[in-house]
């Protein structure tokens, strides 16, 4: 996805898709504004961020 960029927790390059369950160190001020850049760095691959926290998901309320 990008040298730097870290790793997405799924993708499916098919669907220019990249899927991140986020935990709690995403909502802090910083979280939330590297999120943000990374998220319109990956909007310029042609790359969907969708974002679910992590409690969603192990309550599998992170429908798809």
């Amino acid at each position: 996805m990008g040298e730097g960029w870290g790793e997405g927790n799924f993708y499916c390059p098919a669907a220019n898709l990249v899927i991140e369950c986020d935990g709690s160190q995403h909502f802090t001020e910083e979280g939330l504004e590297a999120d943000r850049m990374r998220d319109e760095a990956l909007a310029q691959l042609w790359l969907m961020v969708l974002r679910f926290d992590n409690g969603q998901v192990l309550r599998g309320e992170a429908d798809l």
